[in-house]
């Protein structure tokens, strides 16, 4: 794990020990915090607030750039000046230019100019300490060159000023230690850094934390949440500096959970936060107001020892004053006790009884060494008694969740026969594991409910006559094939289809145990991949984004989750587009022809891999072809049979091509019914032929097994009645009337096929409400089992399956993870034990 509380040590020192001075004639971004008076007003510039004179208007509240231009007293004198509008978007080498100009030096690191250009990007200013600020953070915090981008970029998409203050807590948030770690070294700090006595500590250890107390039962009542962030706010101020951090920073983590709807998952971070500091705060008072029982009877003893040897009874008084009386570490109660022996100790010495005192002393002494070890014994066994029926409660619980089917009743004892009997600490995590457990199986019911979704989507586009037709769609992806040949024709970098590529990635995302090595993965192969969409780059970056924060909070599940349905449905989204079969023809054909002009051969050759092998819309089995093709073109190469290696390209691309070709005519049964004879309709107004318009309506439609015998009928009657125009002179009518028969046909399948749609429509939209109104996955996927039947789309019943499947892994992960979150609890608990 990252230290990023010493980094955030030295920021917060360099901020609060370098004032900021405003120099006439310089430029600020400043916040308007408040106006005094219609000349004076506090504005905050930089994290510090101060009190300005205005020259001119001021608005009441927002950001403005302000221009010093004199100093009345201490009081700088500033006038509102407009904001620079921005240039156009630098170069790298710009950029380069203008950081040496602001400090960076000579050598500017890459990630400078990275963050810098971020900045630009959302018009944010680019200052003398902006820069400063940034090299700070890059030399000096922790963390990866992509942790720390990562961080600006979240830095700047919220239009936070880069400061130290502001650039070290997003960092922190992002990338920082987990909330436990953090609250387990809030302990260790204090005692090296508070220096109160004895009795401020003790008042100030029981106050704060019947303050966190008090807090927590008010909050556990409280059904605002407005009001819950209200109250551990108050508590923030009031508390010391690293409770007030770490209260501050489970607010912060529960008002993005909030955000999200979360409400129940943001209750259990605050809960959490304040169950682990109540405990740390009471620990540090122990610390403070005593060494541990062991230490204590070990340091009575030699004293005693050391006593029994010592001749001189007032060196002996002495020593044990100095080693018991006036030592910090040990507790008020002990050294009472020593004093008041010490008092009749010295007495007996100076009335002339040395021998009496002596013994007095090392009686005293061995009756507190043997009272000390006697409340350790105790106390042992009060700790491991609890310990033991802690180790009960865990293993009762296990057993709870492995043999209760029904999930609410499985909770409900959990809360019942579990947490009462544990201590808050480890409530507390039960209750972080539930409600992870609730949000695996919300995670689940939603699968299934989105998958609906999108089913109903489709069948609403279609029923409206608003699906995007294949056949423009594929001319666009041929469209942009071109212009590929045309403008990056030296670029031949295979690209993998995207379908299986995601395929992929997300099956490596489910296997891999290292979530943080599998985020880097998915980067690589989808965002910074040159070959994958845009819109698949941006949204898989979002995605990324939002499953480091949560794996930065802990939780690693729910990320992994959140990744794996994104993918999920980037790989749908991808996979439903499908190119025409002729379009597909026309890119081989193109690409025939560019090889053929090409004069280097390897780069041919590699164009034909590139556009035609790799291609994700190209036919598999042509693809094959050419590759094996391919293979024989490198051997003859080899061999330096330059004229014969041209000539099996072309043929192997020539046949390629005929293949194709030969497809065309074939009808195609994945199409939906109303769009194909639409695109027949349309191929037949284009046909100047008529012949080859009616072998095109004979092909497609009357003998093309995939559509109705009374469509095929209605079909070839047209085709016989407007052969008989033709015959005899009357083309225009004959090709008019086969159209107008398409038209009718296309209205009388597109009105047969409603009906069916609306009443599946109505099947879903009774299917999604149950699933919703479900207690737990096993119910709702019980319900879409019985209701399977109805579906008799294969497509449509591939889909559910599928999302049946994913959410049945849900529930049995959130499952297993309970368990092995209450095994760790077990075994950490056992530990004690031992």
């Amino acid at each position: 794990m990252m230290e990023v509380r010493n980094f955030l040590t030295r920021q917060a020192a360099f901020v609060h020990e370098q004032p900021i001075l405003l120099k006439n004639g310089e430029t600020y971004e400043a916040t308007i915090k408040e106006k005094i008076n219609i000349n004076e007003a506090i504005v905050n510039i930089k994290g510090t607030d101060i009190r300005v004179q205005v020259e001119g208007e001021l608005p009441q509240e927002g950001r403005v750039m302000i221009e010093v231009t004199a100093q009345q007293g201490d009081i700088p004198v500033v006038k509102v000046i407009p904001r620079p509008q921005p240039a156009a978007k630098p170069q790298m080498n710009d950029i380069t230019t203008l950081l040496t100009k602001l400090g960076a030096g000579e050598n500017v690191p890459t990630e400078l100019k990275q963050a810098e250009q971020l900045l630009l990007s959302k018009e944010m200013p680019l200052t003398k300490e902006t820069v400063a600020v940034l090299k700070t953070f890059f030399a000096e915090a922790p963390g990866t060159v992509e942790q720390k981008l990562d961080t600006i970029r979240a830095l700047v998409n919220k239009k936070l000023e880069v400061t130290n203050t502001q650039i070290t807590a997003v960092h922190e948030a992002l990338h920082g230690k987990p909330l436990g770690e953090v609250l387990t070294s809030i302990a260790k700090q204090l005692d090296a850094s508070f220096t109160f006595t004895k009795q401020e500590i003790e008042n100030n250890g029981r106050i704060t934390k019947e303050a966190i107390a008090n807090v927590r039962k008010e909050i556990q009542r409280e059904p605002n949440f407005a009001k819950v962030i209200e109250r551990v706010a108050e508590l923030a101020k009031a508390a010391e500096t690293d409770v007030s951090e770490a209260l501050n920073r489970a607010v912060r983590e529960a008002v993005v959970f909030h955000e999200k709807g979360q409400e129940s998952f943001a209750r259990s971070k605050i809960m959490q936060t304040l169950v682990l500091l109540e405990q740390s705060v009471s620990q540090e008072a122990g610390v403070q107001r005593g060494m541990s029982e062991d230490d204590l009877v070990e340091q009575v003893k030699k004293l005693r020892d050391y006593v029994q040897r010592e001749l001189l009874v007032g060196k002996a008084i002495a020593i044990v004053k100095e080693k018991m009386v006036d030592n910090k570490n040990i507790s008020h109660d002990v050294q009472e006790k020593i004093a008041a022996t010490l008092q009749e100790v010295e007495r007996l010495r100076q009335i002339g009884q040395p021998l009496s005192a002596k013994a007095k002393l090392v009686q005293a002494l061995t009756q507190m060494e043997d009272e000390i070890a006697s409340s350790s014994k105790t106390t042992e066994a009060k700790v491991h008694d609890g310990v033991e029926q802690t180790v009960q409660a865990l293993q009762k619980a296990k057993d709870i969740i492995r043999n209760t089917n029904h999930l609410p009743e499985a909770i409900q004892r959990l809360k019942n026969e579990v947490i009462s009997h544990v201590d808050e600490k480890t409530a507390a995590e039960i209750e972080t594991f539930i409600e992870r457990l609730s949000i695996a199986q919300k995670a689940g019911k939603d699968r299934l409910i989105q998958a609906f979704e999108q089913i109903e989507k489709e069948l609403a586009r279609k029923q409206a006559g608003q699906t995007e037709r294949p056949l423009e769609m594929a001319k666009q992806r041929i469209n942009q094939v071109g212009q590929t040949f045309r403008t990056n024709e030296a670029k031949a970098q295979p690209s993998q289809n995207l379908t299986e590529l995601v395929k992929d990635v997300r099956s490596q995302v489910m296997k891999g145990d290292d979530l943080t090595k599998a985020l880097a993965q998915i980067r690589t192969q989808l965002v910074d991949n040159d070959d994958v969409p845009k819109e698949v780059q941006q949204k898989v970056d979002q995605v990324l984004k939002e499953a480091q924060v949560l794996k930065a909070n802990g939780q690693e599940a729910i990320a992994r989750h959140q990744v794996i349905q994104a993918l999920t449905e980037v790989e749908q989204s991808v996979g439903q587009e499908k190119p025409n079969v002729r379009d597909v023809a026309n890119q081989v054909k193109q690409v025939r022809e560019q090889a053929a002009r090409e004069p280097n051969l390897s780069k041919a050759v590699e164009q034909v891999r590139q556009h035609i092998v790799d291609a994700p819309e190209m036919d598999r089995e042509v693809a094959e072809k050419v590759n094996r093709a391919l293979r024989e073109v490198v051997q003859l190469q080899q061999q330096g049979r330059e004229v014969e290696v041209r000539v099996r390209l072309m043929q192997a691309l020539t046949q390629a091509e005929e293949a194709l070709r030969a497809n065309e005519a074939k009808p195609q049964p994945s199409q939906n019914l109303v769009e194909l004879v639409k695109d027949v309709r349309s191929q037949v107004m284009k046909e100047v032929n008529l012949t080859k318009a009616l072998v095109h309506v004979r092909t497609q439609l009357v003998h093309n097994d995939h559509v109705p015998v009374e469509v095929q009928q209605k079909m070839e009657k047209a085709i016989k009645d407007a052969s008989l125009l033709q015959q005899i002179g009357r083309e225009t009518f004959a090709k008019n009337h086969l159209i107008r028969t398409l038209e009718q046909v296309e209205k009388a399948v597109a009105a047969k096929e409603q009906k069916p749609q609306v009443d599946l429509l109505e099947t879903i939209q009774q299917v999604k409400q149950t699933i919703d109104k479900a207690e737990t996955i096993e119910a709702a996927i019980r319900e879409i089992r019985q209701q399977l039947h109805r579906f008799s789309d294969k497509n449509i019943a591939t889909q559910l399956t599928k999302a049946m499947f994913e959410a049945a892994k849900l529930d049995k992960s959130g499952r297993e993870q309970l368990l092995a979150s209450l095994t760790n609890l077990e075994n950490e608990q056992m530990k004690d034990i031992t």
